[in-house]
């Protein structure tokens, strides 16, 4: 959705909702024939006042509805600043920084409520040639630990299982860990997977907890990351990508500050490779510099790479870095570039939001 329907579509909301209310009538319940007497002469009476009250109705919802414009307008302002291959990553863009992350359930283990568990991947999405990492974390008072005889974990529909062993208790919760191979799962470049972690309680009791993943062979590696280099208003960051199959690529990586492992920014480009190696620019723009505040030096993490489906049916194919982390050189800020950065739409953006608005 584009920004005028965006702003549209907050505007439309608002008014519908103004319209509910402005349009809603005072309504009081008769108990017995004395009250609704007195029902009546309070109706007239407010019936005498309600000019004055929508008018306050309407006031309201007029002062709402340019408040959200307005404030639709600044966020576009400050978003239209940074172009699409760089932008500034906070703390709290969560899925930014925990790309092809696992979402842990918690489930019940015993007919106890004091006993519960969760089934926790190291990742959702994974190369088939990387060991899967395991973990079923049990929340309970340690004393309650002994009904517990064993945990194993089973790729199903395969032979494949690994003993999970206690490694460590924090806070109320047992973290039992384990590696499970699955190199030897399907032969499609990418498909699903399901694992158990089987609990073997000392009653004899088999409580099992579950889990989806997707597992992938690799059809490009990031195999080194180049000396970073200020070009005009960006951070240059050249990329080697050994590619095995020709066709378009998306590559993201987040840029953090090396000094305090803050996010600086979440940088991605799209491009057609060829099989082999393959160099592409991750780029960083100074007024996503400017945000943080971060002159470096930086470190490149969190990096995705997947080959883009190009037809109905076809699935989306996935590469590795070789590294989690690549180091990246710095430079004082006021070495780049001061031309300011604009949406190409900007001028039509700002002129629909202030027309809504009444600011025309």
């Amino acid at each position: 959705m584009n920004n005028k329907k965006k702003a549209l579509a907050v505007f439309s909301v608002v008014l519908v909702v103004a319209i509910i209310v402005v349009n809603s009538e005072p309504h009081v319940m008769s108990l017995d024939t004395n009250q609704n007497h007195r029902t009546h002469l309070q109706s007239d009476s407010l019936a005498s006042d309600s000019p004055k009250i929508q008018s306050k109705q309407e006031k309201l919802m007029e002062d709402a509805i340019a408040n959200q414009l307005k404030q639709a307008t600044e966020a576009y302002k400050f978003n239209a600043q940074f172009p699409p291959y760089s932008k500034p990553l906070y703390k709290e863009n969560w899925d930014l920084l925990n790309p092809r992350a696992f979402i842990p359930r918690k489930q019940s283990i015993s007919n106890s409520p004091d006993i519960s568990g969760s089934l926790v991947l190291d990742k959702y999405i994974i190369a088939k040639e990387d060991p899967l990492e395991v973990k079923v974390k049990i929340s309970t008072a340690e004393e309650n630990l002994s009904s517990i005889q064993s945990i194993i974990a089973n790729i199903e529909d395969s032979d494949i299982s690994q003993s999970l062993t206690q490694t460590s208790f924090e806070n109320g919760v047992a973290t039992y860990s384990g590696q499970v191979s699955i190199s030897d799962l399907g032969q499609e470049s990418v498909n699903e997977g399901s694992i158990t972690a089987d609990i073997q309680l000392q009653n004899g009791d088999i409580k099992t907890l579950s889990a989806r993943f997707k597992y992938h062979t690799t059809v490009a590696t990031v195999q080194n990351v180049g000396d970073a280099y200020v070009d005009g208003s960006d951070l240059n960051i050249p990329v080697d990508i050994n590619v095995t199959e020709r066709g378009k690529y998306r590559v993201q990586a987040n840029l953090f500050d090396e000094n305090n492992d803050s996010p600086v920014a979440h940088l991605t480009d799209a491009y057609e490779a060829d099989k082999g190696i393959n160099s592409v620019n991750l780029k960083a723009h100074i007024n996503a510099l400017k945000v943080s505040g971060s002159a470096g030096p930086y470190y490149l993490s969190n990096i995705t790479i997947s080959k883009v489906s190009t037809h109905p049916g076809e699935k989306q194919e996935y590469g590795v870095a070789l590294n989690e982390q690549f180091p990246i050189k710095g430079f004082d800020l006021s070495i780049y570039d001061k031309d300011n950065y604009r949406n190409p739409k900007y001028k039509d953006s700002i002129q629909f939001l202030e027309r809504v608005s009444g600011a025309q």
